[in-house]
């Protein structure tokens, strides 16, 4: 458990964002799960190792990256999303781009012990990401 409270250290880190990539890379073979929290409730999110984004409850084909100590969340049609994850304490806080009244919160649940993939689509997703994903019998979830 961290000594310092989710607002932060007090202090910088070097290495932050090989921190941050461990911590949402997680330590099983296929990412890590976490609880997000805003002001309408809370729901599970899911990062995938290579990349992908995934929430069963808003579902959408969206990616994540770490940029220093922040993950930027792509979610296609639902926006951009810039959380400040401390990865100590296994948690994250930010906003929805350009609206930081738009708040967002998050704390590691875990790994997953799954994956999802996107394979019904048959196109590039180089430079952004495709429509929304449906979830149906060709699903590999």
């Amino acid at each position: 458990m961290c000594s310092h409270g989710p607002e932060g250290h007090g202090h910088a880190h070097a290495h932050e964002s090989s921190a941050v990539s461990d911590v949402i890379n997680g330590k099983g073979e296929f990412g890590t799960k976490w609880e997000w929290e805003y002001e309408g409730g809370k729901f599970e999110v899911e990062f995938s190792k290579g990349g992908e984004f995934f929430c069963h409850e808003y579902p959408r084909h969206a990616h994540w990256k770490v940029e220093g100590d922040i993950v930027i969340i792509d979610w296609a049609d639902l926006g951009t999303y810039e959380m400040k994850v401390d990865s100590c304490c296994g948690t994250m806080a930010g906003h929805y781009k350009g609206y930081p009244d738009d708040w967002r919160k998050g704390k590691l649940v875990g790994d997953l012990d799954h994956i999802h993939t996107h394979d019904e689509h048959a196109h590039s997703h180089e430079g952004g990401v495709c429509g929304e994903h449906k979830h149906d019998a060709s699903c590999n979830h």
